[in-house]
């Protein structure tokens, strides 16, 4: 794939990233212009090399270094522009891999599911389905694999997202919600159209009625896991986490938190959700174990911290019982 297409689409060098230092921005474009991705998929390169470039030069600065001579030592502090974009492209080609041979064959084999519910194993003709297999791998997986890696960003928290003293705000961005509402609203459609399909009505009238059911509960997961995505929003204090979501609230102590991990593979197919799900174990008031699913995707402004502070809470407290239980 050509350099450019990896960029594309793609703008100038950002004006808001420019420092005013004539150098540290010359160098900052020429960073930009061996990155891959989008302007906003590079942007987060560049903001990390900027932070770092001038906190070495006012660094040095401060300790009474001649302004050039501080510049010179912060850009060979932050190495090479092309040892740096190596890493950059390395890192998104490995995200563009990943996501291809995860979501492509995730599709594949639904399609593949479909097409033997519909004629069954004995009338199924092996060969034909392999090449539809190996197709449906590739024209799924490849343009998925691209957006992901070359054309979403991760979320970035705005300035009014900037942690607040004791806590943080964990929510999705106004875009992603209007897109999950329309996924929801899309998929809704499908399943109205599969159900009377069932009914003997319209385009899936002819279909077998255990691929139009099996199409259909696909289709409801999805409807749920965007509109999950849609209601979702959590607030994170020094002792505790409320969540807001479709299925009500939830209030957890932090010092309540036995465990958080990533659900399994199997799990993961099973939850309804449009990110990664994350198991919250805890503890409520009358001791009674508890279990609480978050859904984390890239489009979540705060979402790393949240699962960094369900972590370190859960890792806190089973110190704190162990060591409890060893002087008792």
């Amino acid at each position: 794939m050509s350099f450019s297409l990896l960029r594309f689409p793609s703008s100038g060098f950002p004006a808001d990233l420019a420092t005013g230092d004539t150098r540290i921005d010359a160098h900052l474009i020429a960073l930009d212009a061996a990155l891959v991705g989008a302007a906003s998929v590079r942007r987060q390169t560049v903001l990390e090399a900027r932070d770092f470039l001038l906190e070495m030069r006012d660094h040095a600065c401060d300790a009474g270094r001649d302004h050039a001579v501080a510049v010179d030592d912060a850009i060979a502090a932050l190495g090479p522009i092309e040892a740096i974009a190596r890493e950059q492209r390395a890192s998104r080609l490995a995200i563009f891999h990943r996501t291809m041979l995860g979501m492509g064959l995730g599709y594949a084999t639904l399609m593949l599911l479909f097409s033997l519910l519909r004629t069954g194993l004995a009338a199924a003709e092996w060969l034909p389905l392999a090449g539809t297999f190996a197709a449906h791998t590739g024209f799924f997986g490849v343009p998925m694999g691209y957006l992901v890696a070359y054309v979403f960003k991760r979320a970035e928290p705005a300035a009014k997202d900037a942690p607040m003293p004791g806590g943080f705000l964990v929510h999705y961005a106004p875009t992603s919600i209007k897109l999950s509402w329309g996924l929801a609203l899309a998929f809704g459609l499908s399943a109205l159209l599969l159900i009377a399909g069932l009914a003997g009505i319209g385009l899936f009238s002819t279909w077998a009625p255990a691929a139009t059911i099996g199409l259909l509960l696909l289709n409801l997961r999805l409807i749920v896991g965007a509109l999950r995505a849609a209601r979702f929003r959590a607030r994170v204090d020094d002792d505790s986490l409320r969540i807001d979501g479709l299925f009500g609230h939830a209030h957890i102590p932090r010092a309540a938190i036995t465990g958080a991990a990533r659900a399994s593979l199997p799990m993961q197919l099973l939850i309804p959700a449009l990110g990664l799900s994350h198991w919250i174990e805890w503890q409520d008031a009358d001791g009674r174990a508890r279990r609480t699913c978050v859904s984390i995707s890239q489009e979540l402004v705060h979402g790393d911290r949240l699962v960094a502070w369900l972590e370190a809470a859960a890792h806190a407290n089973t110190t704190r019982h162990g060591t409890a239980n060893q002087r008792a």
